[in-house]
């Protein structure tokens, strides 16, 4: 019988039923092929030997394993086991390695030398060579060893060291040339990831809650989560209860045979949770602290500490919880109480204010706890720390918030960023137990924060009534004298309130000079931000875009300085992104609303969130993204703040406003009524103003004329003479609005005058409210009446509404101009093409023949005919190929258009007066059906004259051109007979003469046109003028062109002639009587 031999279990590797795979280690040591040692080291339970097993099975390469027990071990210990080791891997092998005994003793060098080899000679597949427990050999002898291994280690073998111990500074020198890789404690330890997907391994009952309750206790330590996962799969999860086994495997591995001195100083110092060695020592007065804290950093014994000349040291979680819980044992009650005081007073010295307080806390020491809140509370305010500042005073007993006015103070002020409605009641307290004690700083401040909640509560800016008032009497009667920097911040809060409570406010302007002022010699950077903040919302809520460009830069460092607090960061967010919204830097605006929204959620302070969301809806309208507005909206509504009255009238306000955008004119108003009610209910002005505005918009869009000018009338109460550049321009845009839906282009022109030269001034390019359809009429109107021309361009272009404009915008920049009437005159850019070349001549007939057949889906073959009468039907559709390629080369590729055998002048390009001539007749016709609007009329039938001033193309013999002439021409004359008939009615007998004579002009081979003149002088008394029109008519008719004259107009001539000479024989015989 045959029996296998055994090896003993020193060099045999640990085998693990099942292991959970550190990939991101495996990953540091993955390709290392270049390092000769991998030392990995740490505290025990952090999976060292686990992690290397597990690796080397991944790699699937021979490797020797020796692991070094807890009882004496000898450098020929560690000899016979590598030795056996390598037996065990080649077990039909004999091999004759040097065997170490007494006679090597003081030649141990040249023995390790020999030996290695040796050895390493006949290891012809490993790769790898594991010693485990290092810690328990690590002396001189073994790490002479080392070296002399490391040095004769053949190229392709690793030596892999696992220790409790970091690596031996004897072995640092390795690191230089990059053949030591150490795997410390930092590295072993789970990252949150890591222990998430661990525990989850472990224990798949565990919830999310449980698992970040054991990682803030293990802090990544892998026994610590083992147990304790384990601990709550039998016991059920309890956060109070404390998990005895990892209790025991602590105590067991650091504090078993520890001496009674170095036991105290642990639990002592286990009341700080971070320490430095001179606290240390002024705790406890052991003077061999640092030492024995060195020693146990060295030796990987839960304890972890600083770089720097002055380390600081802290305990694993799971051990300092242990060695409190030891306090019990090694302290009496009174002695383990005077010992937190002590360690408390250490603490303050030391700046560490919020730990000093949970001792005072704890002892029940109320007036060294309010002492240290007061001191310390501005500093965790001002660095964002809001909770912290709230959980420390709300831990004092209540009575002192009665007698103590600076408690209620910073109570309030901590609360304004997450409850200002709680933060003004406790301010107002402040407030009236400040004037009590006649403290004036404290007045002052408390005002300014009072007035802040209310601002920031968005809920009812009515409040600020009272602390309006309350500012009077403080400028009346001066409480006292105080810091310039504290009225800097009463002065410009007093401004942001009136910005939203009333703009109108007659010393507000005083207030703006001195507070400009202040912003540029205010040393105090945290004083000169908070004033640019609240300057920077007035400006912005009175549209002085201008004066924003001077603090915007404050803003920039506001907003970007982390350890700013962070509502100052989230203002700040919120200036420059309504800032940019008003220039029509949608993108920008929504970088800072969305950085806004990231600092609001991440910081808890949550009083603008909805206001970004709100103003995020702005930036997709301004951009004309609907659909990213509609589902900003929906995001908005989910998480609106019913409790911010304000907020919730923005939300209907800017609902209206999209609505409205799409056309449902009934919902928009029905929105807007809900935002008006709730902005005059709470007294925010500019929402007040902005839903009047859309009011009067939607009501002039529902042609509800009556209500919509009512509304106007108290809009302009609102705006007018105010100075308020905001309230006005809601004014001009739904008073212009109102004006041209009703054709009182008059009253229209005066207001688009006021409006855009406000804009310009202040380059403002968007505004709540505008619509394209408003921007684009209003514009329109300006550029045809000479109104701020380029600045209209501006706004036409950058909105993207020059899309075709109106045939009556002569002065818009069109690609290409052409008069066809009179010569053909081409312009393109603004400049006239010379026609000087007979090769253009074929060209230019094209072009009149297009025109001339309305320039519009003109058939190819039809034209194709027209031109090339005498060609084969082939050769005329090639000679109009040729042509139609000139043509698009003399006035553009994008302004003749070819599509399905049609061929058009492209209207988005193209300004034909032919078009616009037609498209006024239309007009006039329709508005003379009604009679009405009469200044239209008259625009109209002065631009229809100043148009068709000769004949249409004259220089043209074509057909289809002489075709078009003579119709063109009647339906000329037939309108101005019609239009004639109108101002006749209307007993406006000198405009009749005007188109009278006009047709005249243009037909003056037709007798019919000077006995309707002759008539219209017979009417209105004036036979000598009738005369010398028909003087006129015989000389042009029949005496040049020997054309007779009708029966008609002569018996006419001689009834005038007739009558006149028995006017003036009736004239002689009464100057015979007088005389």
């Amino acid at each position: 019988m045959i029996f296998k031999k055994r090896f003993p279990a020193k060099i045999a590797p640990p085998v693990y039923e099942r292991v959970f795979i550190r990939k991101r280690l495996f990953d540091l040591v993955r390709h290392k092929n270049a390092v000769k040692v991998i030392w990995v080291n740490g505290a025990a339970g952090y999976g060292k030997t686990v992690f290397v097993a597990s690796y080397l099975k991944e790699l699937q390469v021979p490797f020797l394993w020796y692991k070094a027990d807890n009882g004496e071990n000898t450098i020929e210990d560690l000899f016979y086991f590598l030795t056996l080791a390598l037996q065990k891997n080649y077990p039909n092998e004999k091999f004759k390695l040097p065997v170490f005994n007494v006679n090597f003793v003081n030649n141990l060098e040249s023995f390790t030398r020999i030996f290695f080899r040796q050895f390493f000679s006949l290891l012809v597949r490993e790769s790898v060579i594991v010693i485990d427990n290092c810690q328990e050999i690590e002396n001189n002898a073994f790490l002479k060893m080392l070296k002399i291994a490391v040095d004769e280690l053949p190229l392709g073998l690793q030596l892999i060291c696992v220790s409790r111990n970091q690596p031996d500074p004897a072995l640092k020198h390795l690191s230089l040339y990059h053949e030591l890789l150490e795997i410390s404690e930092t590295e072993l330890k789970f990252n949150q990831q890591e222990s998430q997907d661990f525990l989850k391994w472990l224990n798949p009952q565990l919830s999310d809650d449980h698992i970040n309750a054991i990682y803030a206790k293990t802090i990544g330590w892998a026994a610590g989560m083992v147990l304790m996962s384990e601990h709550y799969r039998l016991t059920g999860f309890d956060n109070g209860s404390t998990n005895k086994n990892t209790f025991d495997y602590l105590a067991a591995e650091l504090l078993s045979n520890i001496p009674e001195d170095k036991h105290i100083f642990l639990v002592s110092t286990a009341l700080f949770t971070r320490f430095t060695i001179d606290m240390a020592v002024q705790l406890t007065q052991y003077k061999h602290a640092k030492a024995f804290l060195n020693e146990l950093v060295a030796g990987n014994k839960f304890v972890e500490h600083s770089d720097g000349s002055n380390p600081s040291y802290s305990y694993h979680p799971l051990l300092r919880d242990l060695l409190l819980n030891q306090s019990k044992i090694l302290f009496g009650l009174a002695e383990w109480q005077e010992l937190k005081r002590k360690a408390a007073e250490i603490l303050v010295k030391q700046d560490k204010f919020i730990e000093a307080m949970s001792f005072y806390k704890e002892l029940k020491d109320w007036q060294s706890l309010k002492g240290l809140v007061l001191k310390n509370v501005e500093l965790l305010i001002d660095t964002g720390r809001n909770h912290t500042a709230i959980h420390w005073i709300e831990a004092l007993p209540g009575e002192f918030f009665d007698t103590d006015a600076w408690l209620n103070y910073w109570y309030g002020v901590a609360l304004k960023p997450t409850d200002p409605l709680s933060a003004e009641m406790h301010l107002d307290k402040s407030y009236q137990q400040f004037v009590l004690n006649r403290d004036a700083k404290g007045i002052y401040l408390s005002w300014q924060a009072a007035v802040e909640s209310i601002i920031f509560s968005w809920h009812d800016f009515s409040k600020l009534g009272m602390w309006i008032i309350r500012f009077d009497e403080l400028r009346e009667k001066n409480p006292g004298r105080t810091s310039i920097d504290i009225k800097a911040q009463f002065y410009a809060t007093a401004i942001q309130a009136l910005s939203v409570y009333d703009p109108q406010r007659a010393w507000l302007k005083n207030l703006l000079k001195i507070s400009e002022h202040l912003i540029h010699i205010i040393p105090i950077k945290k004083i000169k931000l908070a004033l640019a903040v609240q300057l920077g919302t007035y400006y912005l809520f009175t549209c002085q875009l201008v004066k924003t460009k001077t603090i915007s830069h404050f803003m920039e460092i506001a907003l970007n300085e982390k350890r700013n607090p962070p509502l100052l960061r989230i203002t700040s967010a919120f200036f420059l992104g309504l800032q940019k919204f008003y220039v029509a830097d949608a993108k920008s605006a929504l970088n800072f609303f969305y950085q806004g929204l990231d600092l609001s959620e991440s910081s808890g302070v949550s009083l603008f969130s909805s206001h970004f969301k709100i103003h995020i809806i702005g930036c997709h309208i301004c951009r004309a993204d609907l659909n990213s507005a509609y589902s900003a909206l929906q995001k908005a509504k989910e998480t609106i703040n019913m409790q911010q009255q304000i907020t919730l009238a923005m939300l209907f306000s800017i609902n209206a406003w999209l609505e409205l955008l799409s056309g449902n004119r009934k919902y928009a108003l029905e929105q807007n009524e809900h935002a008006l009610k709730l902005t005059e209910i709470t007294r925010v002005e500019p929402g007040y103003v902005c839903s009047l505005s859309l009011k009067v918009q939607i009501l002039t869009e529902l042609s509800q004329w009556k209500e919509a000018e009512q509304t106007l009338s108290v809009l302009g109460r609102k705006s007018k003479n105010t100075g308020n550049n905001f309230n006005l321009i809601q004014y001009y845009v739904s008073s212009a609005w109102f004006f041209l839906s009703k054709k009182d282009e008059d009253k229209a022109i005066d207001v688009i005058k006021d409006l855009l030269h406000l804009l310009r001034v202040e380059q403002i390019l968007t505004f709540f409210g505008w619509r394209p359809e408003v921007l684009r009429s209003i514009c329109f109107v300006a550029i045809e009446n000479g109104i701020e021309e380029e600045f209209s361009k501006q706004l036409l272009m950058l909105h993207r509404l020059s899309v075709s404009p109106p045939l009556h915008l002569e002065k818009w920049h069109w690609p290409v101009k052409i008069f066809s009437f009179g010569s053909l005159i081409i312009e393109v850019d603004g400049m006239p093409i010379k026609q000087s070349r007979k090769s253009q001549k074929k060209i230019l007939e094209l072009l009149a023949t297009l025109i001339a057949l309305g320039g519009c889906n003109v058939d190819y073959n039809q034209l194709a005919e027209i031109l090339w009468p005498d060609a084969e039907a082939d050769l005329a559709r090639k000679a109009l190929e040729t042509s139609l390629h000139r043509l698009r080369k003399l006035i553009g590729n994008d302004s003749v258009l070819l599509n399905a055998g049609m061929i058009s002048l492209n209207g988005d390009n193209c300004w034909l007066d032919l078009w616009l001539i037609e498209n006024t007749i239309d007009e006039l016709k329709r508005l003379l059906q009604n009679e009405e609007m009469p200044q239209i009329i008259i625009k109209l039938t002065d631009r229809l004259l100043r148009l068709y001033n000769t004949t249409f193309l004259k220089h043209f013999d074509l057909y289809p051109i002489i075709l078009k002439q003579e119709q063109l021409l009647n339906e000329f004359c037939r309108t101005l007979n019609l239009v004639a008939d109108f101002h006749r009615h209307r007993g406006e007998h000198d405009r009749v003469c005007i188109l009278l004579e006009k047709e005249l002009e243009l037909r003056p081979y037709e007798e019919a046109g000077y006995q309707k003149l002759m008539d219209h002088y017979i009417g209105q008394g004036q036979p000598g003028q009738a005369l010398h029109i028909y003087s006129k008519c015989r000389q042009i008719l029949f005496e040049n062109l020997k054309i007779p004259l009708s029966d008609e107009i002569r018996s006419l001539a001689k009834q005038i002639k007739s009558a006149d000479s028995e006017f003036d024989a009736k004239n002689q015989i009464s100057l015979k009587s007088k005389n």
